[in-house]
């Protein structure tokens, strides 16, 4: 995996210019905001817990500059990975084929001081039955990171 700077180059020709067709251009990409492996982008997606319990929204920024909305599903889990096919980088010179795929993965924040009335709402959830975590959910994360290193 390689955070930094990528420079790419790309052979496309220039219109207007005799013999320029296979003149080497170079572009660079920054790549502070993602991490890259192979042709696939990695973005740490960190949510706000309530985003993660009710779902919605969000907007994933992209190599052109742009940002992509996508919809997630109400009680995402930390460690959740979302696959945007074809919004990586481009197969260069024949190193790999196509183009790869951003991957989004889900991380909650949880914040470190609270309002009075912020700890008060939190420990009525703490309370309910629904916000106690399950076998499986438990299981389910471990077997994420177990993947996630194999």
């Amino acid at each position: 995996l390689a955070a930094a700077f990528l420079a790419v180059m790309v052979w496309f020709p220039v219109l207007g210019v005799r013999g320029a067709a296979d003149m080497p251009q170079c572009v660079l990409v920054t790549l502070d905001t993602f991490v890259r492996q192979d042709n696939d982008l990695i973005y740490n997606l960190l949510l706000d817990f309530p985003t993660a319990a009710l779902g919605g929204e969000v907007k994933i920024p992209t190599i052109d500059g742009k940002s992509l909305k996508i919809n997630l599903e109400p009680g995402i889990q930390p460690g959740t990975t979302k696959r945007l096919r074809g919004k990586g980088l481009p197969a260069v010179q024949g190193y790999g084929s196509g183009t790869g795929d951003i991957i989004v993965n889900i991380s909650i924040y949880v914040p470190k001081t609270l309002s009075r009335d912020e700890k008060e709402a939190l420990e009525k959830m703490q309370r309910s039955e629904n916000f106690k975590s399950d076998n499986s959910t438990r299981q389910s994360i471990f077997q994420r990171f177990k993947n996630y290193f194999s």
